[in-house]
């Protein structure tokens, strides 16, 4: 089997995968995940995907939205990234969470799917990067719900 060129090739891809995540976690642990996320959309590089949860938490960007999910008025689906903020806002409706694979995420917002922006709810006075899934984002997302 050592002689095998698929199992060659598929070695090979591993060990390509696995440098590349060893560059990721680097380049996060230098510059910072914001800074990291820059240069990999400018270089237009995809974050290679963790094999096995060896990134643990760092691997999802989690969301948080409170109220309904399939309002049909709005082209968007509006979320935070602090639970706690995202709680006190004047709405009626629970939290709904999800975990989104970063490269899932990087890929939205590579294509114009994400908007972000900073929020101030009048009512409570509370500050936030809100964060607008639109399009195909605002249908995909639902399928990332914890529940």
């Amino acid at each position: 089997m050592a002689n095998d060129p698929i199992a060659k090739k598929k070695a090979e891809e591993l060990a390509r995968k696995k440098a590349q995540r060893e560059i990721a976690k680097k380049v996060v642990k230098t510059i910072g995940k914001t800074a990291a996320r820059k240069v990999f959309r400018v270089l237009d590089l995809a974050f290679p995907e963790p094999v096995g949860g060896d990134l643990g938490e760092q691997d999802f960007v989690t969301v948080y939205h409170k109220g309904e999910l399939n309002r049909p008025s709005k082209p968007y689906l509006s979320t935070g990234e602090d639970r706690q903020r995202v709680e006190a806002l004047d709405r009626t409706g629970t939290v709904h969470v999800f975990k989104i694979p970063k490269s899932t995420y990087w890929y939205w917002e590579k294509n114009g799917w994400i908007q972000t922006n900073w929020d101030l709810d009048i009512a409570t006075g509370v500050r936030q990067k809100e964060i607008r899934f639109l399009l195909d984002a605002k249908k995909e997302i639902l399928k990332y719900e914890v529940k």
